[in-house]
């Protein structure tokens, strides 16, 4: 299991993983943070994050930065586990 890759969806789920990374039982290379989670309520902000719906045009619920800084971190981590 120490070579899986794990996509936490969810704050609730993602708290449980940081903590597990925290506590050292996995490694933070193998947890992609920062996916939205896929339900309808978060549907203007995966628009967003898979480039469907551009910035000017968010609602004041989406934070567009945190996203980017998100999806940032999350395309390194997959770069780095695709090499």
């Amino acid at each position: 299991m120490k070579d899986a890759i794990w996509l936490p969806l969810g704050q609730s789920v993602v708290n449980v993983f940081e903590k597990m990374v925290a506590l050292g039982h996995i490694a933070d290379s193998h947890v992609l943070f920062g996916m939205p989670h896929a339900s309808g309520a978060n549907s203007e902000r995966i628009k967003y994050f898979i480039n469907r719906k551009e910035r000017q045009h968010l609602s004041i619920m989406v934070d567009p930065d945190l996203i980017d800084s998100r999806k940032k971190v999350l395309r390194a981590k997959i770069a780095l586990l695709a090499s």
